[in-house]
């Protein structure tokens, strides 16, 4: 299987280079080919831009050279089956500015789902975001505001948003903590009465021996960070449904695709319970 891959990207290369002008099509297989097969260093651009977000997912410093970014990038979507699609107007409009006239795609399949615009004269990577979300974040405040929760919640219990995971993990991801942190969580800690109910689900692909300890073992690992972050244990009740619950209605034949729209029902929600 190795001598075929780096054969194609051998082939790829060479064709890129005898002819006069690369077409979007081709562009397609190029980028494709050269994720699959991890021998293509040159297809990155040596002024390639990141999105930030993507730079820190990748743990990239900011003067990393394009064999660097290459590698980081062959391993973002190592082992996954990934295919190369046009990306259409509206997920391109985060990068509409800075693409330019450059083709973008979308490669489906990965840990996330990436932007890539293609420099059709240079034939490389001009630039790589992640898919459906801004080119940068806000620029923070010396003080980052917390979501407004009054310190008298009522009566009433409420959600937190639900917290999403990989396919057969149960690791919260670093945009899993953002997102509870995000939630006002230390607000809600500071308040040492307030009770907190977990449920940890898993999808209808993850093998039916693990489902129900994957929604268990999602579920622990938000304990264990509302633990870290100061939540007494008797203060927190824990449930795992398995696939039970489900609230996706995916039906794509792809897959990786079916994966990534499954995520919705890999997930742990967070419901918070006032004092009695």
């Amino acid at each position: 299987m190795r001598p075929l891959l780096a054969a194609l990207s051998l082939l790829v290369a060479a064709t890129a280079s005898a002819q006069t002008g690369t077409t979007e099509a081709q562009a397609r297989i190029y980028v494709w080919s050269a994720l699959i097969t991890g021998a293509a260093h040159a297809i990155v651009s040596p002024h390639i831009e990141l999105a930030p977000r993507l730079r820190d997912r990748l743990a990239l410093p900011p003067d990393a050279g394009s064999d660097k970014v290459y590698e980081a990038l062959v391993g973002f979507t190592r082992g996954r089956l990934i295919r190369v699609r046009p990306a259409t107007s509206e997920e391109t409009a985060p990068l509409a500015e800075r693409a330019g006239d450059h083709p973008v795609f979308v490669v489906e399949g990965a840990a996330s789902p990436l932007l890539v615009a293609y420099d059709l004269r240079s034939d490389q990577l001009a630039l790589v975001a992640f898919a459906g979300a801004p080119w940068s974040e806000p620029e923070p405040q010396a003080e980052a505001p917390q979501p407004s929760l009054p310190m008298d919640l009522g009566q009433s219990s409420f959600l937190l948003k639900p917290i999403y995971f990989r396919y057969r993990d149960a690791t919260l991801t670093e945009e899993a903590i953002a997102r509870l942190n995000d939630a006002g969580l230390r607000k809600l800690t500071a308040l040492t009465d307030v009770r907190y109910v977990i449920r940890g689900h898993s999808d209808r692909l993850e093998a039916e021996e693990h489902k129900q300890r994957l929604s268990q073992q999602r579920a622990e690992a938000v304990r264990d960070y509302l633990a870290a972050k100061g939540v007494a244990a008797q203060n927190i009740s824990l449930f795992g449904f398995g696939a039970s619950i489900s609230l996706t209605a995916c039906a794509q034949r792809d897959r990786a695709v079916l994966i990534f729209c499954l995520e919705g029902d890999r997930r742990v929600t967070v419901e918070v319970v006032p004092p009695l």
